[in-house]
């Protein structure tokens, strides 16, 4: 079965600056099951890390646009302490390419492309999901996308593409695989 699932940002888990509470809810139930959860994200290392420390959801990675990789528990339940100094553990410095983070990812948590999910509603490196021979075996899911080429991809590989945008849209991937 599954041992991670890897999140885009953008367009897929979050409406804004929000994580919807159902895919939060969702989130937990499935790391209850001790199934990992991370963000691979081409969004700038700021950004990322703001959006997640306001969800309060512990994601086990994170994977910044621009390459850091990152592991901690970010969640801060008191407003207050959004102005004290956060403190990240910055695992490895992994390149530009979102596939490479995910690869990457996939090495730390020790799973293999059949054991992990990964969930983008627009990859822009599609070659590189679609050649790197670590990734061809991931479960794809796509939210509502415009990118055609994506959907193909996910398609082809037997993935899951909702009609639903961002959080709802992964919500109802993860619905169908949890």
């Amino acid at each position: 079965m599954y041992k991670l699932v890897c999140l885009d940002l953008d367009g897929t888990i979050n409406d804004g600056w929000e994580l919807l509470p159902q895919v939060k809810q969702k989130l937990f139930e499935i790391k209850s099951e001790g199934v990992r959860v991370a963000i691979v994200t081409g969004r700038e290392s700021i950004g990322t890390l703001f959006f997640v420390h306001r969800s309060g959801f512990p994601f086990d990675y994170i994977g910044c646009g621009g390459g850091p990789i990152i592991s901690t528990p970010l969640v801060r339940t008191n407003v207050l302490d959004l102005f004290e100094p956060l403190t990240v553990e910055i695992v490895t410095k992994h390149g530009p390419s979102k596939t490479g983070r995910l690869l990457k990812i996939m090495e730390l948590c020790g799973c293999s492309g059949s054991e992990t999910i990964f969930i983008d509603d627009n990859n822009a490196q599609l070659q590189d999901v679609i050649d790197v021979r670590d990734t061809t075996s991931c479960f794809l899911g796509c939210p509502l996308s415009k990118n055609e080429q994506w959907k193909e991809v996910v398609s082809n590989r037997g993935g899951i593409i909702s009609d639903k945008p961002c959080g709802l849209g992964t919500l109802e991937i993860l619905n169908k695989l949890f």
